[in-house]
């Protein structure tokens, strides 16, 4: 950050920094999301019977090293592991790329709340099965040079806004 005189950053990982302050700013959660047309179309996967006729739509690396299907899998282990053996599908190289899948009715992506939370909220996205898995990421605010005015200004403005989503999603989604 330094070299590329970066003050600020922000990161979805599961890593430790050693060599700049990093503070947690938002905590994640999965779901599985489609829209309510391809669900009325694969209602043995919608009714949660069978992953049968489901196209499983992946973000190929959510964060540098990740390993494959990391997200699928952290929820089915959690929620759904009878289903583990299945979860190959479309791999695209950014999140955003599956959930526009997703919205374009071309199966069910896993996603992140702060991600999908306004499709959730207007009905675009459905949480398919009601359940929300901790994801084994967080979102982290990354900064080495905390005591500059104009950085600890951010830092705590995006802290607050972190909160408020944090109180939002809950009434939404907890």
């Amino acid at each position: 950050m330094l070299a590329d005189d970066i003050d600020v950053a922000i990161r979805f990982d599961p890593g430790q920094y050693e060599a700049m302050r990093a503070i947690p700013i938002l905590d994640e959660y999965l779901l599985p999301v489609a829209t309510p047309e391809y669900l009325a179309q694969h209602p043995e996967f919608a009714a949660g019977r069978s992953l049968k006729g489901g196209d499983l739509l992946h973000d190929f690396s959510p964060w540098d090293g990740a390993p494959e299907f990391i997200e699928w899998r952290t929820w089915l282990e959690s929620a759904r592991p009878e289903w583990l053996g299945a979860v190959a599908g479309p791999q695209f190289n950014l999140a955003s790329l599956a959930i526009s899948a997703a919205l374009s009715h071309q199966g069910v992506a896993v996603a992140r709340t702060a991600l999908v939370y306004e499709e959730l909220e207007h009905g675009r996205l459905i949480n398919i099965f009601g359940r929300l898995v901790p994801a084994p990421a967080r979102y982290m605010l990354l900064t080495q040079r905390e005591e500059d005015e104009r950085v600890a200004a951010f830092s705590n403005w995006l802290m607050d806004e972190c909160h408020r989503f944090s109180d939002a999603r809950a009434k939404l989604l907890l």
